[in-house]
Order: structure tokens, then C-alpha cells, then sequence
């Protein structure tokens, strides 16, 4: 019988791209989400770095452990910058 139709087949293909879709956007999601964890802690470390260099008394040390924490401070900006808004 050619001309039988499920009517329950079309409406599970059609929710299946639907749900398709979903799940596309819901892995995007996450990859963002991901992202943005990723750069609040390497956030944190520069800021867990900058109280660390309080810690010391030579200059030479206090100045290297700043410099760490800019460099990784440039590449978060850099990465934030990049990220999508929506």
C-alpha cells in the first residue's frame, strides 16, 4: 500500500529536526559557557598571582610574578574580547 502515511512518521520526522536543532544549539551553549569559566579562572589566577607578589620582599620576584599575571591578563581580555555576546 504506497498511498498509506504514517501520520505518526511525519510527525516524528519533523520533531526529530526539531530536536536536532535543539541539540545543536544546546552543544553552542555550552562550548560559550565553557569558555567563559575558562577565562573567570584565568582571571582569578591573575588576581590570585597579584596577592601572591605581595608576598615577597625582592623586588626582582614581586616584578616577574606582576609580569606573569599582565601577560595572562592580556591573553583573558584577548579571549573575552573575542567571545560572542549573544
Amino acid at each position: 500500500m504506497r498511498e498509506y502515511r504514517s501520520a505518526n512518521a511525519s510527525a516524528s520526522a519533523r520533531l526529530e529536526s526539531l530536536s536536532t536543532k535543539y541539540f545543536q544549539t544546546g552543544v553552542t551553549t555550552r562550548e560559550r559557557a565553557d569558555d567563559y569559566v575558562r577565562i573567570t579562572v584565568f582571571l582569578a589566577t591573575v588576581l590570585f598571582l597579584t596577592a601572591l607578589s605581595q608576598r615577597f620582599d625582592a623586588t626582582g620576584a614581586r616584578a616577574i610574578i606582576v609580569a606573569i599575571a599582565a601577560i595572562i591578563l592580556a591573553i583573558s581580555i584577548s579571549w573575552l574580547v573575542t567571545l560572542p555576546r549573544t
